[in-house]
């Protein structure tokens, strides 16, 4: 020790030789922790295509999960009173529940919950089991949203305020099946309207029935979701006159099943929407996940299912058809006429159904040689409303609508 010691003190530097060895003991540990949780976020997957990849997630057969999915949202629609009931009865509420409220004068208070996702960040819980049981919990610091559907039958429920709607849908016939959209008219349907989905299930098929011709589909790196190692599809519009910038699909390496989608808007540098799963387990949910029953005290409303083939509205004149689409692929506009009583025809006559009166008037106004109207300028998508009754949508700028409309005429 004595012999150290005057080592030491003959030559001070060493001093700093063992500290120094341990910081760069330190530091190599804390680099290769790094490194490693760095290959462990991108594991090593066998290559794939992009064609095998889709191919492997359209024909998965795993059709049951459980497991907690963040949902995201900046669409940037305004915060103006009557905006969200109308957008939601467009299409955007996920499920199809926007529907359900077509049929009566005004939205059910169950429906409520899902309005929120369409803004902020929202923590669902999802159950399914085959296309015919499903279950998703949205989950608020006033309560519980539940969507659920076993079958035919179709409960919307919210817990603040007891509120329910229940709906018994249609077996479907192949005769049914023959005289609904095909795929082509769905996947122009779903992107138009810009449908907010609730599942990263959802959100993959309708990127995946849109990738076509006006689609560039890559694979990119791989990543871990909900502590799956996953491959990412990345679909890039071809049209650079789209407000979408690119949508990423991570896909489990072993069922295939989506579970995470995010979707990039030309306007925002994080994702305009982000549905993915934060923990995921693909056993079979018990059967009575699928049942509800209402507590007592709940408020329930009936609907019923329309059926049959849709009539044409009466009072309907003119040669011009009720709906008119220009463009393609992700730059497709569609103009229509708005039935009457429809949510976002009472915004342009400032009732929207009773609620939020003069909504429509706190929006942008536009005009040009097709008219007049106010304008909705979203980070995914834009509509305008016009005074006579028009409007116009698409995942475009607002100047494409206006070309759209123009291009339409007045439709009258």
């Amino acid at each position: 020790m004595a012999r150290v010691t005057g080592l030491i003190k003959r030559h001070p530097a060493l001093r700093w030789v063992a500290p120094t060895a341990a910081v760069a003991v330190a530091a190599a540990v804390a680099v290769a922790t790094t490194a490693a949780a760095r290959a462990d976020d991108h594991p090593v997957l066998p290559a794939v295509t992009a064609e095998q990849l889709l191919t492997d997630t359209m024909s998965t057969t795993t059709q049951s999960l459980s497991g907690t999915a963040k949902v995201t949202a900046n669409l940037g629609l305004p915060q103006i009173p009557g905006i969200s009931g109308a957008v939601s009865g467009t299409g955007v509420v996920p499920g199809g529940a926007a529907s359900l409220a077509a049929g009566s004068s005004s939205a059910s208070p169950a429906l409520t919950g899902l309005t929120t996702l369409l803004t902020g960040s929202h923590t669902l819980r999802v159950w399914a089991d085959g296309p015919q049981r499903s279950r998703v919990a949205i989950i608020t610091d006033g309560g519980e949203s539940d969507v659920i559907r076993n079958g035919t039958d179709l409960w919307l429920w919210q817990s603040a305020g007891k509120q329910a709607l229940h709906a018994t849908l249609p077996a479907t016939s192949a005769a049914d099946k023959a005289k609904q959209l095909t795929p082509a008219e769905q996947q122009q349907l779903q992107k138009v309207l810009g449908q907010l989905p609730s599942t990263p299930q959802q959100a993959a098929q309708q990127l995946l029935a849109a990738a076509g011709t006006s689609t560039d589909v890559s694979v990119g790196a791989t990543t871990r979701v909900a502590g799956h190692p996953a491959y990412q599809l990345v679909a890039t519009p071809k049209d650079k006159g789209t407000l979408v910038s690119r949508i990423v699909v991570a896909i489990d390496s072993t069922t295939y099943v989506p579970l995470k989608t995010d979707v990039y808007s030309t306007q925002l540098s994080a994702p305009a929407v982000s549905v993915g799963f934060t923990d995921v387990s693909f056993t079979a949910p018990s059967a009575d996940t699928f049942t509800f029953t209402p507590p007592a005290g709940t408020t329930v409303q009936q609907w019923t299912a329309p059926t049959g083939t849709p009539e044409k509205p009466s009072g309907t004149t003119g040669t011009k058809p009720d709906v008119a689409v220009t463009g393609t692929g992700w730059a497709t506009v569609v103009v229509a006429h708005l039935p009457a009583g429809s949510p976002v025809a009472g915004l342009s006559e400032g009732t929207a159904n009773g609620k939020g009166a003069g909504a429509l008037g706190m929006l942008p106004a536009v005009s040009g040689s097709w008219g007049s109207g106010h304008a909705l300028t979203g980070t995914l998508f834009s509509a305008i409303v016009t005074t006579d009754g028009r409007v116009a949508i698409g995942a475009v700028p607002v100047e494409t609508l206006e070309s759209a409309l123009a291009h339409a005429g007045t439709g009258q």
